[in-house]
């Protein structure tokens, strides 16, 4: 048997490149496989240069008898103001790349937060075999050692595995699910985090004890907390790997559900790290105090994303965001006034706004720009199965305000009082886009290349291969002068080629 065939091939099928974030759940289930005996490797095609093919050529190394593939996103949730926009997601790549690995032998098993959205409807459309709605290490680990170890069919193997999902079967609610930990992390994820300026993901737990009307977590998470045991661990791999300045703690917001949760967490990692880990997050401004903004500053918190959403009371009731305007205002003052990098994140044209109520959040957040914060603008609102806003829009009164897609019905966009493209008009008159202020929108495929020739350059610097990568990374920067990836990749080969020349011994 060739020493490259595996037992399991985990495939990270989400194409979102930038921001870099690694494939937290696939790091954890490769431990998973390892520490019971399987054969496993972990491929990240959206970092080839040709993804379908790479998969491919992967298949045919390898020989897994199961793949799972893991995606986070259906679509890039800030999806433009244009109806054409709309309708673009992720799916016809995974559809692609599930393609490129259907051989009649392996199993093809789905998972990840992208594919619990919308279990039975996926399921269908890539003619996968099965999937896993949910946090599912555990489960999926026990899966495959039945079916590779005991030689069981999927459904013996699954038969006690509540959140097992099967074609045409009604698809399962996920569960309570204990997360592991993360074995290593590979070199070329590595450098590629190193270079885009990435992160590396770390959670204290699963789920939200929020219910906001848009959210798919309480559908495909449910609450689970890790012991401070397990995450000092993987902060100390972290570290190990040189990534201490670039932690992301990957929870749906960190501050929840209370303060006083997350200011423990922060004097545990003050208290075993000191200063060497700078960290950063999601909050909610419904759970922001003093201590917790003291807390998180003594622990190296260097950036905060504020999911305000809105500073109406309109417009947070429409979307059940829980705390008051008042208290999301007070909220964002206080962070932004502690030295934390502040991002602001806002919402435009949920349910029950109006033009004066858009207009109100959009001059609130101007004065927040004003006094140093990013602004992160989104307008209208995805639709996904399965949430209380999917259930809204069947109302009279919201009905007139949501579009179907074309190609994928079962996905819709919502906004209120207006088309996306009718709110902008407006509201770029008082938030027009700059360095300060970003609209959401898709990224281009010129730019999807430039990464994917940046994760080329990533891996031969991995493997050591500096004169090639050398050769690749001046190319890069002669095609693209200003960006700073390409510049740094090509300093970081000149300088590991020069430590690579022996010395010349001396007389």
């Amino acid at each position: 048997m060739s020493q490259c065939e595996v037992d399991v091939l985990l495939v990270f099928a989400d194409p979102v490149l930038f921001p870099s974030v690694s494939p937290y759940g696939l790091d954890i289930l490769g431990a998973q496989l390892s520490a019971i005996g399987l054969r496993v490797r972990t491929f990240l095609p959206m970092l080839e240069q040709d993804p379908v093919e790479a998969m491919r050529r992967v298949m045919v190394e390898t020989r897994p008898q199961i793949v799972g593939f893991s995606f986070r996103n259906l679509d890039e949730a800030g999806f433009g103001i244009g109806p054409e926009e709309a309708e673009v997601t992720f799916i016809d790549c995974l559809v692609d790349l599930v393609g490129a690995a259907k051989n009649g032998r392996a199993l093809l098993v789905l998972g990840g937060a992208g594919f619990s959205i919308a279990p039975t409807e996926i399921l269908q459309i890539t003619g996968s075999d099965m999937g896993f709605v949910g946090p599912s290490e555990m489960a999926f680990a026990n899966f495959c050692v039945r079916v590779v170890k005991l030689g069981e069919s999927p459904h013996e193997a699954a038969r006690d595995i509540p959140n097992a999902a099967f074609p045409g079967h009604i698809p399962p609610s996920a569960v309570s699910a204990e997360l592991g930990r993360p074995q290593g992390y590979s070199r070329d994820t590595i450098e590629w985090t190193k270079l885009t300026g990435g992160t590396i993901a770390v959670r204290t737990k699963t789920g939200c004890s929020r219910r906001c009307v848009y959210c798919v977590v309480p559908n495909i998470e449910r609450q689970f907390f890790r012991s401070w045991g397990d995450i000092r661990a993987e902060l100390a791999g972290i570290v190990e790997c040189g990534l201490e300045d670039r932690v992301f703690v990957a929870d749906g917001e960190f501050n929840l559900p209370s303060a006083e949760y997350a200011i423990a967490i922060c004097r545990n990692i003050r208290r075993d790290f000191g200063e060497k880990i700078r960290w950063r997050c999601y909050l909610d401004p419904g759970s922001i105090t003093v201590d917790l903004i003291d807390a998180m500053r003594a622990s190296g918190c260097v950036g905060a994303s504020l999911t305000s959403d809105s500073y109406t009371e309109t417009g947070r009731g429409g979307m059940k965001k829980g705390a008051s305007a008042r208290d999301a205002v007070a909220a964002s003052e206080a962070l932004i006034h502690s030295g934390i990098g502040t991002t602001i994140n806002i919402i435009l044209g949920g349910p029950g706004e109006t033009i004066e109520t858009v207009t109100e959040t959009a001059l609130t957040a101007r004065r927040f720009m004003e006094a140093g914060a990013l602004i992160a603008v989104t307008i209208g609102l995805r639709v996904y199965p399965r949430t209380p806003l999917a259930d809204m829009i069947k109302e009279s009164c919201f009905k007139p305000f949501y579009r179907e897609c074309e190609r994928y019905r079962w996905l819709g966009t919502y906004c209120s009082p207006a088309s996306p493209a009718d709110l902008y008009d407006v509201i770029s008159q008082i938030l027009p886009p700059c360095g300060k202020i970003h609209y959401t929108h898709h990224m281009e495929s010129d730019d999807r290349a430039y990464y994917r020739d940046i994760a080329h350059g990533a891996k031969l610097l991995a493997d050591g291969n500096h004169t090639m990568a050398k050769m690749h990374f001046r190319s890069l920067t002669e095609l693209h002068p200003t960006r700073l990836e390409a510049r740094l990749g090509l300093l970081k080969a000149e300088v590991a080629g020069r430590r690579d020349i022996p010395s010349i011994p001396s007389d």
